[in-house]
């Protein structure tokens, strides 16, 4: 299977989009019978005036993909979440005759140095992240959490910061759907999938389905040295991730959508807690505080996507604003503005 064998499902218009270097999403979403196209180009959403599918053609075109890389999508499966070639992303939608598509592209990956340099990554930033992942300085290497918005650039920063992990180290990647290029020769790639079915096998799968949760589970028997997590969706993702940070992984990293980074750290507390509602809401914080030592916030911007914040946090609930400092921070609490120091328990 070939980049150029999917692209033919696709009008000449729609393929020059996908194809185009400064655009990061494609948009296509049926309105009455037309689909309209719209792009992420370089940070901005744009309506591409002239460019259109029909609904029909749409279909087809998601369908043949669908069925080429191994899934289907229909009124019985309306839901598509699969991989290209390259790794970009396609999620789709089908629901009483039309389609709905989001096309998620990795036109390159970038360095940190690459990220400093185009001003999206500040180097204080880069430098402690780094050193934490590594353990400069520490007891222990630190777990970083990535948060942001769809489309804000956490999987560019956390793939250039595992890219600065010694090759040697054996990390396990868990995505849904796979799409970090890691060059480790010692690095495992795992992806979750909702199985293929099949109606006349025994137990009626063709593939079985696999989740984030079962994949972080039996990463802990395949002796990684640190695990990633290429977004905590779900409480019992949640959870699993802090029980690994717990049992001998230190130096992992996830993503995680949020709003900003203190929110981060209370959207994984929440995770965590709706799988074990049996827990206390203090238990599990300590917990969450316990277990992830950086929390840094990309966000997407008229001028690019940056990195707008960093916590460090302390297991005792004392975290510290190291990136900016004069951040004002939506949590309760003292802060104190010369070194951002604040209790993010309270």
């Amino acid at each position: 299977m070939n980049y150029e064998t999917l692209l033919k499902f696709f009008p000449l218009e729609v393929r020059e989009l996908i194809l185009a270097r400064d655009i990061s999403d494609v948009m296509l979403n049926d309105a009455d019978g037309t689909v309209k196209v719209f792009v992420d180009r370089c940070g901005q959403v744009e309506f591409c005036d002239g460019v259109t599918m029909d609904r029909q053609g749409l279909v087809m075109a998601i369908q043949n993909v669908a069925r080429l890389l191994g899934s289907d999508v229909d009124g019985r499966r309306p839901f598509l979440n699969t991989r290209l070639p390259d790794g970009s992303r396609v999620a789709a939608l089908y629901q009483n005759g039309a389609m709905t598509v989001t096309i998620r592209k990795f036109n390159r990956w970038y360095s940190t140095d690459e990220l400093i340099e185009l001003g999206c990554l500040p180097g204080l930033v880069c430098r402690e992240l780094v050193n934490g992942l590594l353990g400069v300085g520490r007891k222990k290497k630190a777990n970083v959490l990535v948060s942001g918005s769809p489309g804000a650039g956490k999987s560019t920063l956390a793939k250039a910061l595992l890219d600065r992990l010694p090759i040697t180290d054996r990390i396990i990647f868990i995505e849904n759907p796979r799409e970090i290029a890691s060059s480790h020769p010692c690095a495992v790639r795992w992806e979750a999938s909702e199985g293929i079915p099949d109606l006349t096998s025994p137990t009626g799968w063709h593939e079985a389905p696999r989740t984030v949760e079962q994949l972080l589970v039996h990463s802990l028997r395949n002796r990684a040295e640190r695990i990633f997590i290429g977004e905590l969706r779900e409480p019992n993702e949640g959870w699993e991730f802090l029980q690994a940070m717990n049992t001998g992984h230190p130096g992992s990293l996830a993503t995680i959508h949020a709003d900003g980074a203190a929110d981060a750290v209370y959207r994984l507390t929440g995770l965590a807690l709706a799988s074990h509602s049996n827990f206390s809401h203090e238990f599990v914080e300590r917990l969450v505080l316990r277990s992830v030592d950086y929390c840094v916030h990309v966000e997407r911007k008229p001028e690019g996507r940056r990195v707008t914040e960093l916590l460090q946090i302390g297991s005792d609930g004392q975290t510290k604003c190291l990136y900016p400092l004069s951040s004002s921070l939506p949590v309760a609490g003292a802060e104190t503005p010369a070194t951002g120091l604040f209790d993010i328990r309270q």
